[in-house]
Order: C-alpha cells, then sequence, then structure tokens
C-alpha cells in the first residue's frame, strides 16, 4: 500500500458540462453508511467544489448529451466525450448529492490523453431524477433496492457503448465513493475482458447497501484504489482490497481528509496517476 506525501496545489475553477436541475440542495449528510470523511460536511450543504490540476485557460470540447436505460427501463442522461474510432473508453461514476460535474478536471485530462468518455448522472441525481412511474427521485427518496441497481445501470452503459458502430477497443471504470462500489460490483459482474480496469476514490465495503467485498476476487482485471489517511472506513477497504484483489494497487494519501474527487486537492499527483493507470490498463487489454 503506498503512501505519497500530499503537497498542496491551488484550487481552478470547476468546468461546467451542463446545467443540472436538481444539484442544488443535494443533502451531503448522506454521503455514506459508513464512517464519514473528515471533516463532515454540513447537513444539506452542496458538494464542495473539486479542484482541478489543469490551468485555468484549458478548455474542453462539446460533449454529446445522451441517454440510455438502466436497470427497470430507468432512463439515465449523461455526456459522451468521442474519441478516434474504436479508442479506449471511460465510464465516470460520481458520488452521492453530485453529479457528472464532479468529474470535470479528470474527463478533460481524459479527452486531451485521446480517450473516449462517458460520465453520466446516476439515478437519483442531476438530470437523471426521473424514475419510470413519472415519480421524482433524489438521494433522499431512493430505497436500498434502487441503489442497489447503480451497477445494473453500469452495466447497461458498457452495452450502451458496446453497441456505438466504433466501439472502445477497451473500457475503464471510474468510481467516486459509492461510484466506487458501482464500478466494483458492474466490472466483476461483465463478461470477461469487457472492462480492462477500475480506478475508485474512497472505495468503501457496503455504501448505500452495495456489497463491494464479494466481488473482488472475480474481478481479473487492473485495479486502482485510492484513499484519504483519515478516512478510516476507506482505508480499511484498500486493505481488504489488497488481500482479495489479485494485483491490484492501493494508495493512501497521508494527511488527506477529503473524500472522493477532492482527493485531487489533496495530492497534486493524483490526476496524472489516474491517467497513467487508465493508459495502462487499455494498453493491457490491447491484442
Amino acid at each position: 500500500m503506498t503512501r505519497p506525501p500530499a503537497p498542496a496545489v491551488a484550487l481552478v475553477a470547476l468546468l461546467a458540462l451542463g446545467a443540472c436541475d436538481s444539484c442544488a440542495g443535494d443533502d451531503r449528510s448522506a454521503l455514506a453508511t459508513e464512517t464519514p470523511p473528515t471533516p463532515t460536511p454540513e447537513p444539506g450543504a452542496a458538494p464542495a467544489p473539486v479542484p482541478a490540476s489543469a490551468p485555468a485557460s484549458a478548455s474542453l470540447a462539446e460533449p454529446s448529451l445522451v441517454t440510455f436505460e438502466g436497470a427497470g427501463a430507468y432512463v439515465l442522461h449523461g455526456s459522451h466525450w468521442e474519441g478516434a474510432p474504436g479508442s479506449p473508453a471511460v465510464v465516470l461514476l460520481h458520488q452521492v448529492g453530485a453529479d457528472r460535474t464532479e468529474w470535470s478536471p479528470v474527463i478533460l485530462a481524459l479527452v486531451e490523453a485521446g480517450f473516449s468518455v462517458l460520465a453520466y448522472d446516476q439515478r437519483g441525481h442531476g438530470a437523471s431524477v426521473r424514475a419510470p412511474d413519472g415519480s421524482r427521485r433524489d438521494p433522499r427518496a431512493l430505497s436500498t433496492e434502487e441503489w442497489r441497481a447503480l451497477p445494473e445501470d453500469v452495466g447497461a452503459a458498457l452495452r450502451w457503448l458496446a453497441a456505438r458502430d466504433a466501439p472502445p477497443r477497451a473500457v475503464v471504470l471510474g468510481g467516486s465513493s459509492v461510484g466506487s462500489s458501482a464500478a466494483l460490483v458492474a466490472g466483476a459482474a461483465a463478461p470477461e475482458g469487457t472492462v480492462a480496469g477500475i480506478f475508485v476514490l474512497s472505495p468503501g465495503r457496503r455504501y448505500r447497501g452495495i456489497d463491494a467485498v464479494a466481488p473482488l476476487p472475480r474481478y481479473g482485471g487492473k485495479l486502482l484504489a485510492v484513499a484519504a489517511e483519515a478516512e478510516t472506513g476507506a482505508v480499511d477497504m484498500l486493505r481488504t482490497i489488497d488481500r482479495l484483489a489479485d494485483g491490484a494497487d492501493t494508495l493512501v494519501v497521508e494527511g488527506a481528509t477529503a473524500h472522493g474527487l477532492r482527493l485531487l486537492g489533496d495530492d497534486a499527483t493524483l490526476l496524472g496517476r489516474l491517467v497513467t493507470f487508465v493508459r495502462n490498463a487499455a494498453r493491457g487489454s490491447a491484442p
């Protein structure tokens, strides 16, 4: 388990990816069922901005706005940046109370590196708030069964990518907090060779009732897991990953207290590590 120093970095404005009709007033006290990050966000506070390592002048091409059906015909809304035909793709899964925009600095770095990217609002978040029965859903309204459907939604995203005219030659999943649980479960459930790599930030053993431990021995691709030193629950999950996932790479950021994507502000090297991991995972899956 690697422990790098945690240098300070300047915060850069978050890149705007599109309007979100349900982000205001998100319940940030509902981040997880495990030990909350330190410091604990004020209940009802909006998600904290995510620091970016990209220069303020950097720009991002307009994505295609897409929809696809997840588990139970739930319509999910996302943004897709198309790389060169057949280029590796990365699917990004946000944390509770956030939406696809929290991945903005990571998206910018991945797109500039030549990858296709699909970032979507998970059910009950962002633009994905309308259930099949017409009711409006938010994180506080989702049942345990609905939370446990998140990995099936990831499977639907993988099928959406595979059905494109020029499907990606490799797919990597990235998850933050509860998004890490969805990524780990979906990656283990996908047909062998479908998911070349998974990277997770602040993973937990059972966020929102999603068991992220049981699938670990079944996943055969590359895996990178990162947590702040202060997050004891996430650090414990990294030890579990070390024990159960063959060849996994785990990273504890010393002195860090941040949760999920905010770890980018506690380790200035993390964004580059993520891009390098994606590149190596995709290269490893090449025929």
